[in-house]
């Protein structure tokens, strides 16, 4: 996929980033998790149709991404990462966490095309909610998280590849490239956000 993810996140680190507190707590998190830039609720539609509201998750972390279920290079070595770090959590976390893939071909992802692909590539019902709604729900819901995304030839969809770490309170706290997301690396830092890291 032909993104400028680098560029892209370099610029969401800089313009979230807040000066580091004067007495950082310890161990310090494997990558640089974010003062907070807070996520607006949002209503849109999973993929059994039902509304689903942001602002309901809050109490708990969140990790979102955007994808599509024609996307055939990033969006899957996302969704194993993911699936991968799912499988790694803690019981109690793993039923605190939520997974929003949200996707950025609203058009053709409708919620039974979303529940199809859930079923293809191994998400279950319990914690992972693939969101669709009007494409300009998704740009609204995208330009909060600094998302680029453009019609490519064909029906390829250029989208910035990254995952996103909400905090408890729906602050964006971390953002991690396709290139370099480790499921150890964001375990770390939901432990870290929840107060369970060793």
């Amino acid at each position: 996929m032909r993104t400028a993810v680098g560029t892209i996140c370099t610029l969401v680190l800089a313009a979230l980033a807040a000066p580091a507190a004067a007495h950082p707590p310890a161990p310090v998190p494997r990558t640089a998790l974010m003062a907070g830039t807070p996520i607006a609720p949002f209503w849109l539609t999973d993929q059994d149709g039902r509304p689903f509201d942001l602002a309901r998750a809050r109490g708990a972390p969140v990790i979102v991404t955007f994808f599509y279920t024609g996307c055939v290079d990033t969006c899957p070595i996302i969704a194993t990462r993911l699936l991968t770090l799912r499988s790694e959590m803690d019981p109690d976390l793993r039923r605190a966490v939520q997974f929003l893939f949200i996707t950025v071909d609203p058009t053709r992802d409708r919620p039974a095309v979303l529940k199809a692909y859930a079923g293809r590539i191994g998400l279950d019902s319990t914690g992972w909610n693939l969101l669709t709604g009007s494409p300009k729900d998704i740009v609204a819901v995208g330009k909060q998280f600094q998302l680029v995304f453009r019609q490519a030839p064909g029906d390829r969809i250029d989208h910035t590849g990254a995952v996103y770490l909400l905090d408890r309170e729906l602050a964006v706290r971390g953002v991690y490239p396709v290139a370099t997301l480790s499921p150890s690396e964001v375990l770390h830092d939901l432990a870290y956000l929840v107060g369970t890291h060793r």
